[in-house]
């Protein structure tokens, strides 16, 4: 049988946008399968850019390097 996959920890955080772009999310949740309100849209599309972020390690082109 295979192993189910965990479940990652998350953190709650909270988010600001814009008049506009809450009624976008709006339009996204309405016609989309994105999430089912404003904050799950918002969660998924902000999910899926990150983790896109990481993946093409935008952090080591873009970011300028610490010490």
């Amino acid at each position: 049988m295979a192993d189910v996959p965990r479940k990652q920890k998350t953190v709650l955080i909270r988010l600001r946008v814009s008049r506009k772009l809450y009624e976008y999310l709006g339009y996204l949740k309405r016609h989309t399968i994105l999430g089912a309100s404003e904050n799950d849209v918002a969660e998924n599309v902000l999910t899926r850019r990150l983790e896109a972020m990481l993946a093409e390690k935008y952090h080591e082109t873009h970011a300028p390097p610490t010490d």
